[in-house]
This record gives structure tokens, C-alpha cells and sequence, in this order.
């Protein structure tokens, strides 16, 4: 089975240092995780240091250059993808990856979730196939329990709202990613989500 990650789960994962813990939980080593080639290049530069700030791009770098890159990207589903206003350029070859079979894709872009599910036989494809933060977060609070995870997630409080709220509300963390997570799978379907008790059930 090979992740393709999408560069902001993998920036957010990364400044919480969850990763390693992430690969664990998913039950796919991150040598057989891909990322966009062009992201080593964004944390060098642009929009992602100007948002995350030099200190944490500098040290996501060398965890970036230690993960294999994308592949060329080809077939009928990036072809339906790059058609989407909503959904960018990266987005389509991330989620287009996952037309190759064993493959799974992790993302945190709702706006191209959305988008997807507007096209029932692209939704159908990806059925079951993509993994959002949500869903990993609560999959790594059942793996490592709460208290590990809300410290681990701490530094991404002012870059990620559904974090903040989930971990320092008055609700437990995995009711309120339960609750993010329902609305969203609710938003776009007929697209399925994967959850954690697929990989029990399979």
C-alpha cells in the first residue's frame, strides 16, 4: 500500500512531529509514502515559509527530501481532476495518484473534497481511498491516547482551526474530530471517507 500526502497534511503532520506516529497508525511506513515534488521548494520559499515561518520550514526540509517523490501522474481520473475549478494543480496529482491500485491519499483540502463529490464517477473511484486529517487524528488519539496527541498538536493551534477547537474545547478531542469528521463525510458524498474501522473490517 503507498500514501500519496497532499503538502498541507504533510506540513501540519510534520510541525507536530507526527509524522513517524502518523506511518504507525496508518500501518504504511513513510518509505512508501509520496509527496509533490515541488515540496522541499516551497518550504524553501513562498507561500508555505510565509505562512509556517523559516524556523519550522528549515526543519521540515530534510523530512521532506527523505520522502519519495510523486511519479508521473497519468489516466482518465487526473484528466476529470484538473477540470475542477476548486480542485489545484497539486491537489489533482494527489488525489489522481490514487487511480493506481493499492494506493491511498491523505489531504486536508475540503474545498477539492467538495469539488470531487460533484462528479459521481470520480467519487466513486476514490471511495474509501482518502484519508483526511480528521480521521487521522482520531486514529492516532485511539493509537497513542489524547494527552499525546493534544501536545504533539499544540504548535498547529494557530495555523489550523479545526485543531484548535478540538483540542482545547470543553468536549474530548475525539468527540470533536468525530463531529468534524461527520459533517464532512456528510458534505461529500456519494465520495466515502476512509475511517479507522475500515482497516479492522478489511
Amino acid at each position: 500500500m503507498k500514501l500519496a500526502v497532499d503538502t498541507d497534511a504533510f506540513c501540519k503532520l510534520g510541525i507536530a512531529n507526527l509524522l513517524k506516529p502518523t506511518a504507525s497508525a496508518l500501518g504504511i511506513p513513510i518509505t512508501d509514502w509520496v509527496r509533490l515534488p515541488a515540496l522541499p521548494y516551497m518550504l524553501e520559499r513562498g507561500q508555505l515559509r510565509a505562512r509556517f515561518g523559516a524556523k519550522k520550514c528549515d526543519a521540515l526540509l530534510p523530512v521532506a527530501r527523505s520522502v519519495g517523490a510523486l511519479g508521473r501522474v497519468d489516466g482518465d481520473l487526473l484528466e476529470k481532476l484538473v477540470t475542477l475549478s476548486d480542485v489545484d494543480p497539486g491537489e489533482a496529482l494527489i488525489l489522481g495518484a490514487a487511480a493506481a491500485p493499492n494506493v491511498k491519499v491523505l489531504t486536508h483540502d475540503k474545498r477539492a473534497l467538495r469539488a470531487v463529490a460533484n462528479v459521481p464517477d470520480v467519487a466513486t473511484e476514490l471511495s474509501g481511498r482518502v484519508i483526511v486529517l480528521e480521521a487521522v487524528l482520531l486514529s492516532l488519539c485511539e493509537s497513542f491516547g489524547d494527552g499525546f496527541v493534544a501536545t504533539a498538536v499544540e504548535p498547529l493551534h494557530d495555523f489550523d482551526t479545526m485543531v484548535k477547537v478540538c483540542f482545547s474545547g470543553k468536549s474530548t478531542p475525539k468527540e470533536g474530530l468525530a463531529s468534524y469528521y461527520n459533517t464532512l463525510a456528510d458534505e461529500v458524498r456519494p465520495l466515502a471517507l476512509w475511517k479507522h474501522e475500515m482497516e479492522s473490517e478489511g
